[in-house]
C-alpha cells in the first residue's frame, strides 16, 4: 500500500513516515559518504593544485568580489554590476515571453543555427552549427584564460569535423561520432593522469604515519588522516554496493570510474571554471561498462539478475548532480584558503549541505506525491521512464540480441588515446596542464595552450601565427574533456575568445583570421553550391 499510495495518493493525504525512515537515513548517509570521499580525494591533491600549479579557480573570483571587491569599491555599488544584471534579465525575460506566448523558448539566452537547410550527406552530418549566446556563460568566460577558451571551441569544430568524416566514409550510425563516448574515455585517462601526478601527495600522507620528525608530523597530520578517511570512504561505498547485491568486480569498476570522472570534473572547475553542472559525459560512467562488458557478462548470461539490477539502480550516480559535487568542494577549499576560513569548517559545511539536501529533497518529493499522487502530478515519479528502460534492459539482456557495441568502444578508446597523446606531447610530462595566468606576448594571440608550444621571445606578429598554429600540441586535455561532452559549449566560448582577442591585440586576430578564412570558405563552398542547386 505504501507504494500504491505513492502513485495514486494516500487516502489520509499524508506521508507514512515509518516505512520511509530507514531508506531516508541509509541513502542520505550514502550520499554523505560519497561526498566525504570526494572531499578527501580533492583535498589531498588541493595543495599541489593551489600552491604549486597555482590554478586560477575562475568561479571563486565572483564570490570574492562580492565579499570584498578587488578595487576597493563595493561589488553592488559598481555600475558594471547592474549593467550586467540588466542585460541578463532582459535576455532571459525575452526568452520567458517566447516560451509562454510562442512555445519556442531556448532555455536561456539566444540560440542561432547555421546550415539547418543543408540536408544532403555528408555535409548534413556537420550541420546545423548551433550557437548559444548566453550572457552568464560569456561573462564567466572572461575569467577563463584566452588559451583555454580557444582550445574549447576548437574541439567544437573538431567534433563537427569528425561527424563529417564519418558520414563521408559511409558510417551513418545514430549518434556518430559518439561525442559522449569519446568524452568518457578522455575523462578516465585524465583522471588517471591526475592520480599519477598527485602520487607524491599520497606518498607523503602514507609516510606521515611512520615519520619520527615532529615538524613533518605537524605538517602531514591532515594529509595522513585524509588518506585514512579516503580509504574508509571507498571501502564503505564498496561494502554498500556489494551488500546490495552487486558483484565485487562490477562494484569496484563502477566506483573507480565514478571517482575518476569526479576528479577530472574538479580539475576542470579549478582550471577552466566552466559554470555548468553537466559538464561531463552524462551517464557514460554507467553506459561505458555496458558497452565494454556486454550484457552477457553483466547478467552472467541471464543466470543472475541481482547484480545488474542494483547496477541499474545505482546508475543515478552517473547522472544529475553527483559527479559535480567535487567541483564545489575544491572551490570551497580554495575559497576558504583565500578568506582565512579553516578547512574543518569548510568540510563540515559541505557535508552538512549534502546531508541536509538529500533529506530535504526526499521529503519535498514524498509530500506532494502522497498528497496528490505521483501519476497525477507529472505522469509518474521523476525519472521513472529512465528507470523502466534500464530495468527492462536487464530483464531482456538474456533473450534480446545486443546491438553492435564496437563503434562506441572504438570512440571511447579514441577519446582516451587522443587525450593521452596530448598529455605526453608537451611539458611538463604527465598532465599537460594549463597555465595559471595569461602570459600574453606582444603581437600574438598567445595561444600557448596547455603550457606547451610557447612563442619564442622576439618573434614578430606576422610570423607568430606560424609558430603557434603549426603546433597541435597547443591543445590541452582538460579542454578536450570539456569540448567532447559539451560540443555546443564551444559556440559560447568562441564569442568570448574573439571579444578578448579584439581587446588584447586586434592585429594578431586579423593575422589568424587570414590564415583560417580560406579553409573555412573552402569547407562552406561545396555545401552552399549544393543548396543553391
Amino acid at each position: 500500500m505504501v507504494h500504491q499510495w505513492l502513485w495514486e495518493a494516500s487516502p489520509f493525504g499524508s506521508v507514512p513516515w515509518r516505512p520511509w525512515l530507514v531508506p531516508i537515513v541509509v541513502w542520505a548517509g550514502f550520499f554523505v559518504l560519497m561526498g566525504g570521499t570526494l572531499l578527501c580525494l580533492v583535498s589531498l591533491l588541493s595543495r599541489d593544485w593551489i600552491h604549486h600549479e597555482r590554478l586560477v579557480f575562475p568561479l571563486v573570483r565572483l564570490p570574492l568580489e562580492i565579499l570584498g571587491g578587488s578595487a576597493g569599491q563595493s561589488f553592488f555599488r559598481h555600475p558594471a554590476t547592474w549593467i550586467g544584471v540588466a542585460a541578463a534579465v532582459l535576455v532571459n525575460a525575452i526568452d520567458i515571453l517566447r516560451t509562454v506566448v510562442l512555445g519556442v523558448g531556448t532555455g536561456g539566452g539566444i540560440r542561432l543555427s547555421v546550415g539547418a537547410q543543408i540536408k544532403k550527406y555528408p555535409w548534413a552530418a556537420a550541420f546545423p552549427m548551433t550557437a548559444f549566446v548566453r550572457p552568464g556563460l560569456i561573462g564567466l568566460g572572461y575569467l577563463v584564460s584566452t588559451e583555454l577558451a580557444f582550445s574549447i571551441w576548437f574541439f567544437y569544430l573538431f567534433h563537427k569535423l569528425q561527424a563529417l568524416i564519418a558520414a563521408g566514409s559511409g558510417y551513418r550510425l545514430s549518434g556518430m561520432p559518439f561525442a559522449q563516448e569519446q568524452g568518457i574515455g578522455a575523462y578516465v585517462i585524465v583522471g588517471l593522469i591526475l592520480l599519477w601526478k598527485g602520487r607524491t601527495a599520497f606518498r607523503q600522507a602514507w609516510r606521515g604515519w611512520w615519520s619520527q620528525d615532529d615538524a613533518a608530523n605537524s605538517t602531514q597530520d591532515n594529509q595522513r588522516w585524509l588518506l585514512v578517511a579516503l580509504v574508509v570512504g571507498i571501502g564503505g561505498m564498496l561494502v554498500f554496493m556489494i551488500a546490495a547485491g552487486m558483484q565485487p568486480w562490477l562494484a569496484a569498476l563502477y566506483l573507480g570510474i565514478l571517482l575518476l570522472v569526479a576528479l577530472t570534473y574538479a580539475r576542470i572547475r579549478a582550471e577552466a571554471g566552466i559554470p555548468l553542472v553537466w559538464a561531463y559525459p552524462y551517464g557514460q560512467q554507467y553506459q561505458s561498462i555496458w558497452n565494454f562488458a556486454g550484457a552477457a557478462r553483466l547478467t552472467n548470461s541471464g543466470a543472475s539478475l541481482a547484480s545488474p539490477t542494483i547496477f541499474a539502480l545505482l546508475q543515478v550516480l552517473a547522472r544529475g548532480y553527483f559527479p559535480s559535487v567535487s567541483g564545489y568542494e575544491i572551490e570551497g577549499i580554495n575559497l576558504g584558503e583565500r578568506t582565512g576560513a579553516r578547512w574543518g569548517d569548510i568540510a563540515w559545511s559541505l557535508l552538512l549541505g549534502i546531508g541536509f539536501g538529500a533529506v530535504a529533497g526526499i521529503i519535498f518529493h514524498l509530500r506532494p506525491y502522497y498528497a496528490r499522487g505521483a501519476a497525477g502530478l507529472r505522469g509518474g515519479i521523476w525519472g521513472w521512464q529512465n528507470a523502466r528502460q534500464e530495468f527492462t534492459r536487464v530483464l531482456q539482456a538474456g533473450t534480446t540480441p545486443e546491438p553492435n557495441r564496437m563503434p562506441k568502444i572504438v570512440a571511447t578508446s579514441f577519446g582516451g588515446l587522443f587525450v593521452l597523446a596530448l598529455s605526453l606531447n608537451g611539458r611538463p610530462r604527465g598532465l599537460v596542464h594549463l597555465p595559471s595566468a595569461s602570459y600574453r606576448l606582444p603581437g600574438s594571440l598567445q595561444l600557448r595552450l596547455a603550457g606547451v608550444g610557447a612563442v619564442p621571445a622576439g618573434v614578430a606578429a606576422e610570423d607568430s601565427d606560424t609558430a603557434l598554429w603549426g603546433r597541435w600540441a597547443d591543445l590541452g586535455p582538460v579542454s578536450c574533456c570539456v569540448g567532447w561532452p559539451l560540443p555546443a559549449l564551444g559556440s559560447v566560448v568562441w564569442v568570448r575568445w574573439h571579444l578578448t582577442c579584439l581587446e588584447d591585440d586586434p592585429t594578431a586576430l586579423r593575422v589568424a583570421s587570414k590564415r583560417f578564412s580560406p579553409h573555412l570558405q573552402a569547407l562552406a563552398q561545396p555545401s552552399a553550391t549544393r543548396v543553391l542547386r
